[in-house]
C-alpha cells in the first residue's frame, strides 16, 4: 500500500475524532507498572506529555490559549523526542488535509494519530487541540528545535 492510499482515510479519521475529547496523559510516577497495552507486547507509550511539549515548543498556548480551529502537530518517535511540530492555523474543514500533508514526509512510519481536544484550563485558558502522531520507529536524526 503507497503512503498516498494510506493516508486517504486521514482526513476523515480526522475529523471524526475532531469532536472527541481525549484526557491529556499524565506523566507516570517513578517505578510505577507498566500499562497493560506495554505489558501484552505493544509498543510503550512515549515518556513525554502534552503539557511537557506545550510548555517547550509552544509556552504561549498554555499562558493565553489558541483558536478554536488551530491545532498544534506533534510527531513524537518512541523515545519521546519531537521530531517534527507545527501550530496550524486551519479553516473548518481543513484540518485533516493539513495535518496529512505535514505527515506525508514520515510515510508509513506513522504507527498512529491521536487527536486530543482538552477542556478551558487543563492545559491553557481556552480549548487545545493536538493532533499527536506516533511514529513507528527511533529515527537517528536529531529532534526537532
Amino acid at each position: 500500500m503507497t503512503a498516498r492510499h494510506r493516508y486517504r482515510f486521514l482526513p476523515f479519521a480526522v475529523l471524526a475524532l475532531a469532536g472527541c475529547a481525549a484526557r491529556v496523559p499524565a506523566a507516570s510516577p517513578p517505578g510505577a507498572p507498566a500499562p497493560a497495552a506495554a505489558a501484552a507486547g505493544a509498543a510503550p507509550a512515549s515518556p513525554l506529555t502534552p503539557r511537557a511539549a506545550l510548555e517547550r515548543y509552544y509556552p504561549q498556548i498554555l499562558a493565553g490559549g489558541m483558536p478554536a480551529t488551530d491545532v498544534v502537530l506533534l510527531v513524537v518517535s518512541p523515545g519521546g523526542r519531537v521530531m517534527k511540530h507545527a501550530l496550524l492555523h486551519t479553516m473548518q474543514g481543513t484540518t485533516g488535509v493539513q495535518i496529512e500533508q505535514q505527515l506525508q514526509p514520515f510515510g508509513t512510519g506513522i504507527a498512529n494519530v491521536n487527536i486530543i481536544k482538552t477542556k478551558p484550563g487543563e492545559l491553557g485558558p481556552t480549548t487545545v487541540n493536538i493532533a499527536w502522531a506516533d511514529l513507528s520507529y527511533e529515527p537517528s536524526e536529531p529532534e526537532a528545535p
